[in-house]
């Protein structure tokens, strides 16, 4: 059932999309801490 695959595509890319995100704050929160200190 491609409609399956499709959800499961979209998920797969959701969850590495929220991934990136955290991995681009943490790395932010890290710069901010290493500039304030």
């Amino acid at each position: 059932n491609s409609d399956f695959l499709n959800t499961a595509r979209n998920a797969q890319y959701e969850t590495r999309k929220e991934v990136l995100n955290f991995e681009l704050w943490f790395l932010a929160f890290r710069f901010n801490f290493l500039v304030a200190y």
